[in-house]
């Protein structure tokens, strides 16, 4: 299977907003919550340390910044977006944390300003490359962590809806790093790789709430394929669902943790 490379940006900021800004109200009912995913993400980025800063680089509608304001956990938090209405609809989730308007390839802030910075499922839409890689060192003080969340492109096979719409499996396969070009691109940019952890998102349950999710088109993929693909894909898809024939998928993403280093990175194992 032919993956990802890190050397693209895969998605303009531009097509990212237009896609963003269709569904920004609604995005927090179309993609689910899962505690132990967030806790994955938290215990990556904290170190322990009160007052700590930490960035969340493409926060969206900012569930995961209200989660953490719910643990009443003591850090100042800033989550960062392109799309203006992600961030409105954030703003009356976070109460406490800062939302700033700008672009990850080109990050608004002082060097080392943050002690953490996460990548929640967004590294697909900001691209891996090297200079991005850079900017978010730049960012992080001495010993930061960066933490991603990302799926396997490996694994994309294995979700059946995308038998219906070929062209989104095309798509992901092209837009998202192989986690192996992800760990030679974080050492390269001088991270050392902490740990990693495969993580349950989700147990779908293929019913008439499932295909609602994906008439609203839950993953930014259908966004971008042909309309009459999407349509044809559906009503096989609603047929299949329908019929009994698939009940429950499993659906996984892995969280990665890397440590901004001044020397030279340790041998990444081969993954």
């Amino acid at each position: 299977m032919k993956t990802g490379q890190c050397s693209r940006i895969y998605i303009s900021s531009n097509h990212n907003k237009d896609w963003k800004a269709q569904y920004a109200n609604t995005f927090a009912e179309l993609r689910m919550v899962d505690e132990s995913y967030w806790c994955a993400l938290w215990e990556g980025i904290y170190r322990g340390k009160s007052n700590s800063t930490l960035l969340d680089v493409g926060c969206g509608d900012g569930k995961f910044l209200a989660w953490i304001e719910l643990k009443n956990y003591a850090v100042h938090y800033v989550g960062l977006d392109n799309a203006i209405e992600m961030l409105t609809v954030a703003k009356h989730k976070c109460m406490r944390n800062s939302l700033i308007l700008g672009d990850a390839l080109s990050l608004p802030f002082r060097s080392e300003s943050f002690d953490g910075v996460i990548l929640n499922n967004v590294i697909h839409l900001t691209g891996t490359e090297k200079p991005f890689l850079k900017a978010i060192s730049r960012v992080l003080n001495t010993e930061g962590r960066l933490v991603i969340g990302v799926a396997n492109v490996d694994e994309l096979t294995r979700y059946w809806e995308y038998e219906f719409f070929p062209s989104a499996l095309k798509i992901d396969i092209q837009r998202l790093p192989s986690l192996a070009s992800l760990y030679k691109c974080c050492i390269e940019a001088k991270f050392n790789h902490i740990s990693s952890k495969r993580v349950l998102l989700e147990r779908r349950e293929f019913g008439p709430e499932f295909l609602e999710r994906v008439r609203r088109r839950h993953i930014s993929s259908l966004w971008l394929i042909p309309q009459y693909e999407f349509e044809q894909g559906f009503k096989k898809l609603e047929e299949e669902v329908f019929s009994g024939k698939r009940k429950v998928q499993e659906v996984t993403l892995h969280v990665l943790v890397f440590e901004k280093i001044t020397t030279e990175p340790f041998e990444c194992k081969n993954y």
